[in-house]
């Protein structure tokens, strides 16, 4: 469980630009971040301290795909 900030740690093989989203269990974004470009091994840095209590999707989005990871933030 997350109360301030989630670091996500990314590992790409190619330079993909990258948006990351957060998602409500509704599907509504409650935050989006344009990561731009990102290749190999990375950390992005999601401020919620300002989101509701609750279980929420991280949706990472690239030109090859999304990839969806649930989170709790308490």
């Amino acid at each position: 469980p997350s109360s301030e900030n989630i670091v996500l740690d990314l590992n790409f093989k190619t330079a993909l630009q990258t948006t990351i989203e957060l998602t409500d269990v509704t599907g509504k974004v409650v935050l989006s971040k344009n990561a731009g470009e990102l290749n190999g091994e990375t950390k992005q840095t999601l401020n919620v301290s300002g989101i509701a209590k609750g279980s929420y999707l991280v949706r990472i989005i690239t030109s090859s795909g999304i990839e969806t990871k649930k989170i709790v933030i308490d």
